[in-house]
């Protein structure tokens, strides 16, 4: 995947994003960048809301590896 121009360079590119605020998944090139974004797609949370896919995987085994983008994964 193409690091957006938007991502920071010292922070590792995630495929698939994770949102504490909504608990929804995206990719990052699904950001919302209106309002000087960007924010969650779902829910407009700033990325200091987002996990990466892979981490919350620690804590959560049973999801899958390859998540529905745009699904629900609660975080309890």
């Amino acid at each position: 995947m193409e690091r957006p121009g938007w991502w920071p360079d010292d922070r590792p590119m995630y495929e698939v994003v994770w949102c504490t605020s909504c608990e929804r998944t995206f990719t990052p090139d699904q950001a919302d960048l209106s309002d000087g974004g960007p924010h969650c797609p779902h829910c407009g949370a700033d990325p200091i809301a987002w996990w990466d896919w892979q981490e919350l995987l620690l804590s959560h085994p049973h999801y899958p590896r390859d998540p529905e983008i745009g699904g629900l994964y609660p975080l309890y």
